[in-house]
């Protein structure tokens, strides 16, 4: 039986085979008639030589039968052309002949060429000058003929300001279009921005429809803004459930923001059974990573857990890391020795850095119970404290 079926399985492709080797002979008869409806044979026999279909696979082959149909005004052919030459795939790379090829192609209402040719504008290629507003002129022309491409091509211009003045709300629009057309770029980007752009959307629901697709298809930023949608939206416990649903799921990518957001709704029992222990595992991970925010909380959780140790740990932590309610915090903790011994030489070099933020109400409080030997340690110990917050800050800025 298996010696049967594997024999049906050889003959089957003998014959697919043979058909492809037959569909390719029918074509190179009919792309050599030269008459003008045999552009379409020479472009289709172009193909096959580029992909391998039916014949052996052979760019130069294929880029003289785009040749024939190119001349021919066939704006398919001329675009390929044009990528031939601009990549050097069977012929010399060429970017004039690639320009050249791919305008014939664009000039003939042919939206992919209008595209590329918009983008090469754009970015400087085939040779040209970077030109962002005929990058937008071509791109928007491919667009206004319902090119999906283009027109995610065209949000992103209005996003960005490239050729245009940047504008959300048209942004929006054209990305909505190209959406629309089941353009996935389009869709992740709409998805991504979900929460920022909602506000220039007419119709939340298409919008929200392409979020939940996003996010369903495990993309960890849709499953972030799901979450933080449901979790804005709030009005009823089932809401909170849903956004707890999305940001585990964002979480378990490693999505930090979602995880940040998850610790609070275990820390507080919203959208979830409250869970200490896995808010203080989610906010600990976090904070080793350098989240000072993090580091804040943990020394509030600890502190009200009476475990003054770890709380001044991390509260001395996010001090170092900049956060101004931490460095305040600290003046608390060495002025009256929580967690640790009392040390006012601590505390003051602690007010003289809040007061580099503009508080000075610390330091004048603190002043007349130091001596001027513990004020000149003080001030020692503010440039150390000074240099390894700079230290911190900087390590922060390249993580991210």
């Amino acid at each position: 039986m298996r010696r049967f079926r594997d024999a049906l399985m050889v003959s089957g492709l003998i014959i697919l085979s043979s058909h492809a080797d037959l569909q390719s002979e029918m074509l190179k008869k009919e792309a050599a008639t030269g008459r003008p409806e045999a552009q379409f044979a020479q472009f289709d026999l172009g193909v096959a030589f580029e992909k391998g279909d039916g014949v052996e696979q052979d760019w130069k082959q294929a880029a003289a039968w785009y040749r024939k149909a190119a001349e021919q005004n066939h704006p398919e052919a001329q675009l390929a052309l044009g990528s031939c030459y601009a990549h050097g795939t069977g012929v010399s790379q060429n970017d004039e002949l690639a320009f050249e090829w791919t305008r014939r192609a664009a000039e003939q209402y042919f939206a992919p060429a209008q595209l590329f040719l918009g983008t090469s504008f754009e970015k400087g290629g085939l040779g040209l000058e970077h030109d962002a507003e005929k990058a937008v002129l071509w791109v928007r022309r491919a667009a206004g003929q319902g090119y999906a491409d283009a027109q995610f091509t065209l949000g992103k211009y209005y996003a960005l300001g490239i050729g245009v003045e940047a504008d959300s709300k048209k942004a929006v629009e054209w990305f909505l279009r190209a959406a629309d057309q089941d353009n996935r770029s389009a869709q992740l980007t709409l998805a991504r921005n979900f929460n920022t752009w909602s506000r220039y959307v007419s119709n939340d629901e298409v919008a929200f429809g392409h979020l939940l697709s996003m996010a369903r298809q495990g993309d960890s930023k849709s499953q972030l803004n799901a979450g933080v949608f449901y979790r804005n939206r709030g009005s009823n416990d089932q809401d909170l459930e849903k956004a707890v649903k999305w940001l585990q799921l964002s979480g378990r990518q490693g999505n930090a923001d979602a995880n940040k957001l998850l610790a609070h709704h275990y820390l507080n029992g919203i959208g979830a059974e409250k869970n200490t222990e896995t808010a203080v595992q989610l906010y600990t991970t976090l904070a080793e990573s350098g989240d000072a925010e993090c580091q804040e909380t943990l020394g509030l959780i600890y502190a009200q857990k009476e475990d003054f140790e770890k709380s001044v740990e991390w509260y001395v932590l996010a001090a170092k890391s900049g956060r101004v309610q931490s460095q305040i915090k600290c003046i608390s903790i060495y002025g009256i020795g929580l967690g640790v011994e009392c040390n006012r030489v601590e505390a003051y070099a602690w007010a003289l850095v809040v007061s580099d933020e503009g508080d000075n109400a610390h330091k004048q409080k603190l002043e007349p119970l130091l001596s001027a030997n513990e004020q000149a340690k003080a001030y020692k110990r503010y440039w150390v404290l000074l240099r390894e917050i700079k230290s911190l800050k900087q390590a922060g800025e390249s993580r991210t």
